[in-house]
């Protein structure tokens, strides 16, 4: 199980538990204009959370989608990085709209590319 404390958010793997908030944050129409109408569908988010879970378990692990959480323990969003090939990786950060602009992608950001490349 990975946990990766950073400045104002923890970063951790998903858990069946996180699935009503992933779903709230999904569910939001701002949030949803970036994503497909295939990806913003209603059940998307409990497919994706599955995945997540499912990628935690992988050995060797490539995909890294973990939960954003604030202190307080709230489910702000998502970030990730995969492995696409040898030496090739891609990173992304999904926050609930509440959360944009206030630093919380730049600090999930920041804690992610230490933990895959440093």
């Amino acid at each position: 199980m990975i946990s990766i404390p950073a400045d104002g958010v923890c970063l951790r793997d998903f858990r069946r538990e996180d699935l009503a908030q992933y779903q709230s944050l999904r569910n939001d129409p701002k949030f949803q204009r970036f994503y497909s109408e295939e990806d913003s569908a209603s059940n998307r988010a409990e497919e994706l959370l599955a995945m997540f879970i499912e990628q935690s378990g992988e050995i060797p692990r490539t995909k890294y989608q973990l939960a954003v959480v604030s202190l307080s323990g709230e489910l702000m969003g998502s970030c990730g990085i995969r492995i696409e090939s040898p030496r090739h990786a891609s990173i992304g950060c999904e926050l609930g709209r509440q959360w944009q602009g206030a630093g919380a992608a730049r600090d999930a950001g920041n804690a992610l590319i230490e933990f895959g490349f440093v």
